[in-house]
């Protein structure tokens, strides 16, 4: 197991392995307490509802003041794309909400 040192809590964590292959870093940005980094990504993943792209919208019944919410509904992973799909399915009962790649 590799251990590290971070900055600002002094310390040491492992850092495991992953099964995901590391991301391309084009740019790296140090800040006191973060660091950003712009990652190359190959494409974006969107959840359509019986093949259409779709938004959804939700809104709190119990605060009459609240506005809608949107939903964020496009991945620049598709891991993260088929979990949210998979929620959906099985919020509404179906099986309609599948991912679809949308490459730039």
């Amino acid at each position: 197991m590799f251990y590290v040192l971070f900055k600002i809590s002094r310390i040491p964590r492992k850092i495991y392995t992953m099964a995901r292959p590391s991301a391309e870093v084009i740019k790296t940005l140090d800040c006191e307490t973060k660091v950003y980094e712009i990652l190359h990504s190959p494409g974006y993943f969107i959840i359509v509802y019986k093949d259409q792209p779709i938004n959804l919208r939700s809104k709190s019944l119990t605060d009459l003041d609240a506005s809608y919410k949107y939903q964020k509904l496009m991945f620049a992973n598709e891991g993260n794309a088929e979990a949210q799909a998979r929620r959906l399915n099985s919020l509404f009962n179906c099986k309609d909400f599948t991912v679809r790649p949308m490459f730039t």
